[in-house]
C-alpha cells in the first residue's frame, strides 16, 4: 500500500499512541479491548495482516462477543489467503455471534475460495503426476537401449 510520508507518519505517532495506551496496564477489559481493536484497525490499514490477527486475538480475549472484532481477524486472514485459517476463525466467531449475517457473508466467501484452492491443488496433483509418468518412461525408455543411469564419469 502506497502512502505520502505524512501518512506514514501519521500512522506511527497513532500506533505509538496505542503502544503506550496499552503499556498503561489500566486492567480495564472494555478500555483493553477498544484499544486492541484500534490498533488492529490501524494494522489492517497498514497492510500488516499478522499484527492485526494478533490484536484481534488480544481483544477477543478481552470480548470474545464482538462481531465487528471477528469480521476484522477474518479479513486478515483473506487478504494473505490463508482460507483453513479463516473457516476457523468463522467457526469460532459463529459460536459467540451466532446470528451474525456478516459473519454468514464470509462464510460463503472462504467456502468458495476453499473450493477453488482445493480444484487448483488437484489440477496441480494431476500435473505432477503426468510428468512423473513421462520421467519413468524416460527413464525405461533409456534403460530399454542399455544406457546404465546414476554413475559418474571421472
Amino acid at each position: 500500500m502506497k502512502t505520502s510520508k505524512n501518512e506514514e507518519k501519521d500512522f506511527q505517532e497513532a500506533l505509538y499512541c496505542f503502544d503506550q495506551a496499552l503499556e498503561q496496564n489500566t486492567n480495564d477489559v472494555e478500555n483493553e479491548f477498544e484499544l486492541y481493536l484500534g490498533r488492529a484497525k490501524l494494522n489492517i490499514l497498514r497492510g500488516q495482516f499478522g499484527k492485526t490477527k494478533d490484536d484481534c486475538l488480544q481483544a477477543n480475549r478481552r470480548k470474545s462477543d464482538q462481531e465487528q472484532c471477528w469480521v476484522i481477524l477474518i479479513k486478515s486472514r483473506f487478504f494473505v489467503e490463508k482460507w483453513d485459517e479463516a473457516s476457523k476463525f468463522i467457526k469460532d466467531a459463529s459460536a459467540h455471534c451466532p446470528n451474525s449475517t456478516k459473519l454468514a457473508d464470509l462464510r460463503a466467501k472462504c467456502d468458495q475460495h476453499l473450493s477453488q484452492e482445493i480444484e487448483r491443488v488437484k489440477k496441480i496433483e494431476i500435473i505432477n503426476e503426468a510428468k512423473q509418468d513421462r520421467m519413468i518412461a524416460v527413464y525405461r525408455a533409456i534403460r530399454n537401449r542399455g544406457i546404465k543411469l546414476g554413475k559418474r564419469v571421472h
